[in-house]
Protein backbone atom coordinates (compact mmCIF):
# COMPACT_ATOMS: atom_id res chain seq x y z
CA UNK A 1 0.00 0.00 0.00
CA UNK A 2 1.25 3.03 -1.10
CA UNK A 3 1.05 6.22 0.81
CA UNK A 4 0.20 9.58 -0.99
CA UNK A 5 1.30 12.58 0.00
CA UNK A 6 0.18 15.88 -1.92
CA UNK A 7 2.30 18.38 -2.75
CA UNK A 8 1.29 22.04 -3.32
CA UNK A 9 3.19 23.65 -6.41
CA UNK A 10 2.57 26.68 -7.58
CA UNK A 11 3.25 27.12 -11.60
CA UNK A 12 3.23 30.93 -12.74
CA UNK A 13 2.55 31.74 -16.37
CA UNK A 14 4.78 34.89 -15.90
CA UNK A 15 8.88 34.07 -14.45
CA UNK A 16 9.41 33.94 -11.15
CA UNK A 17 7.20 36.33 -9.03
CA UNK A 18 7.77 37.17 -5.64
CA UNK A 19 5.21 39.01 -3.36
CA UNK A 20 7.31 38.73 0.14
CA UNK A 21 6.84 42.01 1.59
CA UNK A 22 9.79 42.55 4.60
CA UNK A 23 9.00 43.53 8.41
CA UNK A 24 12.12 45.51 7.94
CA UNK A 25 12.54 48.83 4.91
CA UNK A 26 14.90 47.64 2.11
CA UNK A 27 16.65 50.31 2.82
CA UNK A 28 17.92 49.26 6.20
CA UNK A 29 18.40 45.48 5.58
CA UNK A 30 21.97 46.78 4.06
CA UNK A 31 22.94 49.03 7.00
CA UNK A 32 21.99 52.33 5.05
CA UNK A 33 19.84 54.99 6.82
CA UNK A 34 16.11 54.30 5.59
CA UNK A 35 14.83 57.11 3.54
CA UNK A 36 11.27 58.54 2.68
CA UNK A 37 9.77 57.93 -1.18
CA UNK A 38 11.88 60.80 -2.49
CA UNK A 39 15.31 59.21 -1.30
CA UNK A 40 15.68 62.10 1.48
CA UNK A 41 17.60 60.76 4.39
CA UNK A 42 15.70 60.47 7.56
CA UNK A 43 18.34 61.61 9.77
CA UNK A 44 18.73 64.65 7.23
CA UNK A 45 14.81 65.18 7.61
CA UNK A 46 14.22 65.21 11.22
CA UNK A 47 17.73 67.41 12.01
CA UNK A 48 16.67 69.73 9.46
CA UNK A 49 12.99 70.08 10.87
CA UNK A 50 14.03 70.55 14.72
CA UNK A 51 16.83 73.20 13.13
CA UNK A 52 13.72 75.26 11.88
CA UNK A 53 12.54 75.19 15.50
CA UNK A 54 15.24 76.43 16.93
CA UNK A 55 15.76 79.22 14.29
CA UNK A 56 11.81 79.65 14.92
CA UNK A 57 13.01 80.20 18.50
CA UNK A 58 15.54 82.69 18.16
CA UNK A 59 13.57 84.71 16.39
CA UNK A 60 10.82 84.84 19.28
CA UNK A 61 13.93 85.44 22.24
CA UNK A 62 15.26 87.96 19.69
CA UNK A 63 11.79 90.07 19.52
CA UNK A 64 11.21 89.68 22.66
CA UNK A 65 14.29 91.08 24.10
CA UNK A 66 14.14 93.89 21.79
CA UNK A 67 10.92 94.66 22.97
CA UNK A 68 11.56 94.78 26.41
CA UNK A 69 15.32 96.23 26.82
CA UNK A 70 16.58 97.58 23.65
CA UNK A 71 13.32 99.22 21.84
CA UNK A 72 13.17 101.84 24.88
CA UNK A 73 17.20 102.86 24.58
CA UNK A 74 17.00 103.59 21.04
CA UNK A 75 19.96 100.84 21.36
CA UNK A 76 21.84 101.56 17.97
CA UNK A 77 20.06 104.25 16.53
CA UNK A 78 22.25 106.40 14.44
CA UNK A 79 20.47 109.74 15.74
CA UNK A 80 21.17 109.08 19.10
CA UNK A 81 25.44 110.06 20.31
CA UNK A 82 27.47 107.01 19.98
CA UNK A 83 28.80 107.71 23.68
CA UNK A 84 25.29 106.57 24.65
CA UNK A 85 25.08 103.90 23.20
CA UNK A 86 28.59 102.84 24.62
CA UNK A 87 27.11 103.36 27.68
CA UNK A 88 23.79 101.46 27.47
CA UNK A 89 26.23 98.00 26.22
CA UNK A 90 27.69 98.56 29.12
CA UNK A 91 25.28 98.53 32.20
CA UNK A 92 23.43 95.51 29.79
CA UNK A 93 26.59 93.65 28.59
CA UNK A 94 25.66 90.11 29.60
CA UNK A 95 21.85 90.89 28.01
CA UNK A 96 23.12 92.13 25.13
CA UNK A 97 25.82 89.14 24.40
CA UNK A 98 23.34 86.46 25.08
CA UNK A 99 21.07 88.50 22.96
CA UNK A 100 23.66 88.72 20.15
CA UNK A 101 25.21 85.08 20.43
CA UNK A 102 21.39 83.59 20.05
CA UNK A 103 19.93 85.40 17.18
CA UNK A 104 22.92 85.03 15.23
CA UNK A 105 25.15 82.07 16.18
CA UNK A 106 22.67 79.88 17.63
CA UNK A 107 20.63 81.03 14.42
CA UNK A 108 23.69 80.82 11.93
CA UNK A 109 24.49 77.08 13.30
CA UNK A 110 20.85 76.10 13.22
CA UNK A 111 20.85 77.63 9.25
CA UNK A 112 24.21 75.06 8.78
CA UNK A 113 22.03 72.07 9.25
CA UNK A 114 18.73 73.39 7.85
CA UNK A 115 19.66 74.33 4.50
CA UNK A 116 21.25 71.12 3.20
CA UNK A 117 18.20 69.21 4.78
CA UNK A 118 15.52 71.99 2.34
CA UNK A 119 18.07 71.17 -0.45
CA UNK A 120 17.78 67.23 -0.14
CA UNK A 121 14.20 67.64 0.30
CA UNK A 122 13.84 69.79 -3.48
CA UNK A 123 16.95 68.75 -5.47
CA UNK A 124 15.10 65.96 -7.07
CA UNK A 125 12.83 68.03 -8.22
CA UNK A 126 13.61 71.63 -8.69
CA UNK A 127 17.72 70.67 -9.03
CA UNK A 128 18.75 74.34 -9.91
CA UNK A 129 16.51 76.29 -8.01
CA UNK A 130 17.57 74.06 -5.04
CA UNK A 131 21.24 74.72 -5.61
CA UNK A 132 20.82 78.41 -5.75
CA UNK A 133 18.43 78.91 -2.92
CA UNK A 134 21.29 76.59 -0.47
CA UNK A 135 24.44 78.84 -2.12
CA UNK A 136 22.51 81.81 -0.58
CA UNK A 137 21.47 79.78 2.57
CA UNK A 138 25.35 79.17 3.41
CA UNK A 139 26.31 82.30 2.80
CA UNK A 140 23.59 83.48 5.09
CA UNK A 141 24.96 81.12 7.65
CA UNK A 142 28.39 82.45 7.37
CA UNK A 143 27.34 86.45 7.44
CA UNK A 144 25.16 85.12 10.65
CA UNK A 145 28.45 83.72 12.42
CA UNK A 146 30.44 87.11 11.11
CA UNK A 147 28.08 89.36 12.75
CA UNK A 148 27.52 87.74 16.01
CA UNK A 149 31.47 87.20 17.07
CA UNK A 150 32.02 90.87 15.37
CA UNK A 151 29.07 92.30 17.92
CA UNK A 152 30.27 90.19 20.83
CA UNK A 153 33.62 90.83 20.60
CA UNK A 154 33.51 94.86 19.46
CA UNK A 155 31.39 95.18 22.64
CA UNK A 156 33.96 93.88 24.83
CA UNK A 157 35.97 96.21 23.26
CA UNK A 158 34.11 99.66 23.27
CA UNK A 159 33.33 98.83 26.98
CA UNK A 160 37.09 97.94 28.05
CA UNK A 161 38.08 101.43 26.07
CA UNK A 162 35.18 104.10 27.92
CA UNK A 163 37.40 104.49 30.89
CA UNK A 164 40.59 105.43 29.57
CA UNK A 165 39.25 106.60 26.23
CA UNK A 166 35.61 107.26 25.76
CA UNK A 167 36.22 109.02 22.50
CA UNK A 168 37.78 106.04 20.76
CA UNK A 169 34.87 103.57 22.50
CA UNK A 170 32.52 105.56 21.11
CA UNK A 171 34.56 105.55 17.79
CA UNK A 172 34.97 101.88 17.79
CA UNK A 173 31.29 101.15 18.60
CA UNK A 174 30.59 102.93 15.31
CA UNK A 175 32.64 101.18 13.39
CA UNK A 176 30.86 97.63 14.97
CA UNK A 177 27.67 98.82 14.63
CA UNK A 178 28.51 99.44 10.95
CA UNK A 179 29.35 95.84 9.98
CA UNK A 180 26.57 94.39 12.12
CA UNK A 181 24.03 96.44 10.44
CA UNK A 182 25.70 95.91 6.67
CA UNK A 183 26.32 92.21 7.36
CA UNK A 184 22.41 91.25 8.67
CA UNK A 185 21.09 94.19 11.09
CA UNK A 186 19.85 96.15 8.66
CA UNK A 187 19.41 94.63 5.61
CA UNK A 188 17.94 91.26 5.08
CA UNK A 189 18.93 90.91 1.47
CA UNK A 190 20.92 87.38 1.43
CA UNK A 191 18.23 85.47 3.50
CA UNK A 192 15.55 86.90 1.75
CA UNK A 193 17.01 85.29 -1.14
CA UNK A 194 17.15 82.44 0.37
CA UNK A 195 13.34 82.05 1.50
CA UNK A 196 12.12 82.99 -1.96
CA UNK A 197 14.00 80.71 -3.98
CA UNK A 198 13.32 78.02 -1.25
CA UNK A 199 9.52 78.84 -2.02
CA UNK A 200 9.44 79.16 -5.41
CA UNK A 201 11.70 76.10 -5.83
CA UNK A 202 8.40 74.90 -3.63
CA UNK A 203 5.81 75.60 -5.48
CA UNK A 204 7.10 74.46 -8.41
CA UNK A 205 8.23 70.98 -7.05
CA UNK A 206 5.18 70.58 -5.00
CA UNK A 207 7.20 69.22 -1.96
CA UNK A 208 6.07 71.05 0.66
CA UNK A 209 2.59 72.76 1.57
CA UNK A 210 1.67 75.01 -1.04
CA UNK A 211 0.49 78.07 1.56
CA UNK A 212 4.58 77.53 3.20
CA UNK A 213 5.67 78.12 0.45
CA UNK A 214 3.72 81.05 -0.44
CA UNK A 215 4.23 82.13 3.24
CA UNK A 216 8.45 81.71 2.42
CA UNK A 217 7.57 83.95 -0.87
CA UNK A 218 6.06 86.80 0.99
CA UNK A 219 8.78 86.75 3.98
CA UNK A 220 11.45 86.35 1.08
CA UNK A 221 10.45 89.29 -1.30
CA UNK A 222 10.30 91.67 1.96
CA UNK A 223 13.92 90.60 3.18
CA UNK A 224 14.89 91.22 -0.39
CA UNK A 225 13.09 94.72 -0.29
CA UNK A 226 14.97 95.89 2.58
CA UNK A 227 17.69 96.55 0.95
CA UNK A 228 15.59 99.76 -0.41
CA UNK A 229 16.03 101.40 3.10
CA UNK A 230 12.43 102.60 2.44
CA UNK A 231 9.67 101.86 4.86
CA UNK A 232 12.41 99.64 6.64
CA UNK A 233 10.52 99.10 10.20
CA UNK A 234 7.39 97.67 7.99
CA UNK A 235 9.71 95.42 5.46
CA UNK A 236 11.85 93.89 8.33
CA UNK A 237 9.06 93.19 10.63
CA UNK A 238 7.23 91.21 7.84
CA UNK A 239 10.34 89.07 6.94
CA UNK A 240 10.77 88.63 10.90
CA UNK A 241 7.26 87.83 11.08
CA UNK A 242 6.60 85.80 8.06
CA UNK A 243 10.00 84.20 9.27
CA UNK A 244 8.74 83.09 12.93
CA UNK A 245 5.95 81.71 10.86
CA UNK A 246 7.45 80.07 8.02
CA UNK A 247 10.09 78.51 10.33
CA UNK A 248 7.97 76.87 13.01
CA UNK A 249 5.71 75.34 10.26
CA UNK A 250 8.77 74.41 8.12
CA UNK A 251 9.91 72.41 11.53
CA UNK A 252 6.72 70.83 12.22
CA UNK A 253 6.39 69.90 8.96
CA UNK A 254 9.73 67.98 8.19
CA UNK A 255 9.46 66.86 12.01
CA UNK A 256 6.08 65.32 11.09
CA UNK A 257 6.95 63.77 8.28
CA UNK A 258 9.97 61.80 9.11
CA UNK A 259 8.64 59.47 11.40
CA UNK A 260 5.76 58.54 8.92
CA UNK A 261 8.49 57.70 6.38
CA UNK A 262 10.98 55.65 8.76
CA UNK A 263 7.04 53.46 8.94
CA UNK A 264 7.67 49.68 8.49
CA UNK A 265 5.81 48.03 5.46
CA UNK A 266 3.29 45.94 6.96
CA UNK A 267 3.47 42.01 6.58
CA UNK A 268 1.08 40.82 4.17
CA UNK A 269 -1.24 38.73 5.75
CA UNK A 270 -4.01 36.24 4.93
CA UNK A 271 -5.40 34.35 1.94
CA UNK A 272 -3.90 36.71 -0.38
CA UNK A 273 -0.10 36.55 1.62
CA UNK A 274 1.20 34.21 -0.66
CA UNK A 275 -0.58 34.84 -4.35
CA UNK A 276 1.63 35.71 -7.19
CA UNK A 277 0.85 39.39 -8.50
CA UNK A 278 -0.32 40.10 -12.07
CA UNK A 279 -2.55 37.66 -12.40
CA UNK A 280 -0.99 34.43 -12.59
CA UNK A 281 -2.39 31.56 -12.89
CA UNK A 282 -1.78 28.93 -10.06
CA UNK A 283 -3.03 25.07 -9.81
CA UNK A 284 -2.52 22.24 -7.33
CA UNK A 285 -0.71 19.29 -9.24
CA UNK A 286 -0.79 15.74 -6.98
CA UNK A 287 2.09 13.89 -6.75
CA UNK A 288 2.60 10.53 -5.46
Amino acid sequence: MHETQHTTKTISTRNDVTTRQDATPPAQQDGTPATPPDGLPIGSLRAGGVAALVQAATFVFGFVIYGTVIASADYGSPGVDPATHVAFLADNQLVLHVWYAVIYLVFGAALVVLAPAVYDRLQTRAPVLARSATVFGLIWATLMFAVGMSAIVGGDMAVALRGSDPAQAASLWTTVNLLVEGMGGGIELVGGLWMLLVGVAGLRAGVFPTWLNRVAVVAGTAGVASTALVATDVVTGIFGLGSIVWFTWLGVHMVAVSPRATAAPQLTRGPDACRPSGGARVRTIPRR
